[in-house]
């Protein structure tokens, strides 16, 4: 996935950092009671994965994690894709997370605007998020100005996209301002299809174009999928959350086969 540049870094750490300042107003309403009609913001633990079944194996000694080396590298690589998606997806979910303690206030042209700003001596940043009814959905984009920034950013596009009203689903589309043109680089898409939730993150310019994260959750069962488009290769990881059984397959572990954990996350066969 497209990696994030110095001006990006520091208008994020702007951002969650005004996100932390909001989230700990306690007596801010989380659905103000004077914006009935604007439109529904996803919820932002919709647009992350899941993936704390993993964490048990962060504090397993050398003696333990010895039974248990599927389940170890499975967790190694889920610790990377973590980082990725948390990385990648920080600006709309700390945007949207922001944005429940704002109070938006509706436009001449029928859209909501929610607008949240973060001063620090000389540097400031403000976050314009849009919300537009358009129909059965809601079209959405994220502006950012941070003219303390280098190069100076002045009501720049960062991502943009439509949600069905509920939020329950939804596509937006990532910008890097620091490309000519301010060109779109990567797709998020989540939902619900026949096999449970699904969260998918894409490449879609640059040289990772065509790579994609997938995460699915229909429980019990979770799955994370990664896709090299260049190389061709498939990572293949799978759970049980309830029993806490699961697999994996990779190209580069295994030979390439299926590897198996039971319920105590042992090594075992296969079935």
């Amino acid at each position: 996935m497209p990696s994030p540049r110095p001006t990006r870094s520091v208008v994020l750490c702007l951002l969650l950092v005004l996100g932390a300042q909001l989230a700990g107003c306690g007596s801010d309403p989380a659905t103000p009671n004077d914006t009935a009609t604007a439109p529904t913001l996803p919820d932002p633990e919709r647009l992350v994965p899941d993936l704390a079944f993993f964490e048990p194996a962060a504090g397993l000694d050398e003696k333990s994690a010895a039974s248990k080396a599927h389940f170890v590298n499975a967790y190694l690589r889920v610790v990377v894709v973590d980082a990725l998606a948390r990385l990648v997806l920080a600006p709309p979910v700390t945007a949207f997370a922001v944005a429940l303690h704002t109070v938006p206030s509706p436009q001449p042209d029928g859209s909501w605007l929610w607008v949240y700003t973060w001063v620090n001596g000389q540097e400031e940043a403000q976050i314009r998020l849009r919300g537009r009814d358009a129909g059965p959905y809601v079209d959405w984009e994220l502006r950012v100005t941070a003219l303390s920034a280098e190069p100076a950013l002045d009501d720049v596009l960062w991502f943009e996209g439509r949600t069905a009203r509920n939020g329950a689903e939804g596509q937006w589309s990532f910008h890097d301002f620091e490309l000519a043109g301010n060109p779109a680089v990567a797709e998020l898409t989540w939902g619900d299809d026949a096999d449970g939730e699904y969260l998918t993150l894409a490449a879609s310019a640059g040289p990772d174009a065509g790579d994609s994260l997938t995460y699915r959750h229909a429980a019990p069962h979770c799955r994370v999928v990664f896709v090299d488009a260049v190389a061709g290769q498939e990572y293949d990881i799978r759970w049980n959350e309830a029993d806490g059984s699961g697999s994996l397959q990779v190209p580069d572990y295994n030979g390439g086969a299926r590897a198996c954990w039971d319920t105590h996350q042992d090594d075992t066969d296969c079935n």
